[in-house]
């Protein structure tokens, strides 16, 4: 399968989702390319006419989607090129099936699913599967709903990002120093404004899945980062990851690890009650430069009651001083 991934505008990140997705397809024999509309959609449409794409794909969030739909209309319009969403938007709002612009849709994560899937899209003659878990697809006028599959345990076996893709095009996006990678996927609390307490029970009730927090080792995200290096600048590293300290054992592992072997400034995401002394000091000596954490709201009955943070004044303080 020739699939064009097609992006609204260019940020100064490299999406991981995207990436992720299209390192694997391109490991197992398909082909990936990469299309940055940037407000100039003729163009676009011109390169992807040359390019000749079986599928377009798109990885969208919330806000983003209206943006998407009308380059979806143009690629429609002018090509009628299958389409397949994917990402955080569409998980949540699947029901864009149902819309003449979309034939199909990636709920969840989607390395396993959109290799199946393309897999399946070769073995068919390039027509859309209608049987493959994690998809909602449109084949001749008929809506197919699966249901997902269970989480992928082993993050440590995925293929690394086709970050390739982004630095070959841009090469501002090689010589950024802050460069993204992932050491978590999933989180357990509830937050109430959060799509995690929604993504588990989706997991849970379609997959059977029990556990929802899963970690890739600390020596693989070390090996990703110098590989990384070796061929682009990495002046910072910044975790995406939503709860980076939450298994103090796991992060007193990796801050040995990461000291040792790697020690490049890096930035995370944390919770305030999931830090202490011994996790602040130790990811300090580590390179740890920058922490992200939400306070969310200086009121206990909101942060508490409203949005179920279920962290204390005291603890935000606490660690706070503890990061000074």
């Amino acid at each position: 399968m020739r699939i064009a991934f097609v992006q609204d505008i260019l940020g100064f990140s490299i999406p991981l989702g995207t990436t992720m997705i299209a390192g694997v397809l391109r490991k197992n024999g398909h082909e990936v390319g990469l299309f940055v509309v940037e407000n100039k959609l003729e163009k676009t449409l011109q390169e992807l006419k040359r390019y000749k794409p079986d599928i377009i794909g798109f990885s969208v969030i919330s806000g983003s989607h209206q943006g998407y739909i009308k380059i979806a209309q143009g690629i429609k319009d002018r090509l009628n090129i299958p389409i397949l969403w994917g990402g955080p938007h569409v998980t949540f709002f699947p029901k864009i099936i149902e819309e003449d612009y979309a034939d199909a849709v990636c709920i969840g994560e989607g390395e396993e699913a959109a290799l199946e899937f393309a897999n399946a899209f070769d073995s068919l003659g390039k027509k859309i599967p209608t049987n493959i878990k994690n998809f909602w697809v449109k084949r001749d006028g008929v809506i197919h709903r699966n249901a997902i599959r269970p989480r992928i345990q082993n993050l440590d076996e995925l293929t690394y990002p086709a970050r390739d893709l982004y630095i070959n095009k841009f090469p501002i996006l090689k010589n950024h120093g802050i460069k993204h990678f992932l050491a978590h996927r999933g989180c357990p609390h509830k937050c109430t404004y959060c799509f995690n307490h929604s993504y588990n029970k989706m997991y849970r009730e379609q997959a059977g899945d029990k556990k929802v927090l899963f970690s890739r080792t600390p020596d693989s995200i070390v090996d990703e980062i110098l590989w990384l290096k070796n061929n682009a600048t990495v002046k910072m590293v910044y975790f995406v990851d939503d709860v980076f300290t939450i298994d103090k054992k796991w992060a007193l592992k990796f801050a040995e690890v990461y000291a040792r072997r790697c020690n490049i400034p890096f930035s995370v995401n944390a919770r305030f009650d999931h830090l202490d002394e011994e996790i602040v000091s130790s990811l300090a000596k580590a390179g740890l430069y920058l922490v992200y954490a939400g306070v969310e709201a200086g009121n206990e009955y909101i942060r508490n009651t409203v949005m179920e943070r279920e962290q204390s004044i005291k603890e935000i303080y606490y660690a706070g001083k503890l990061l000074k």
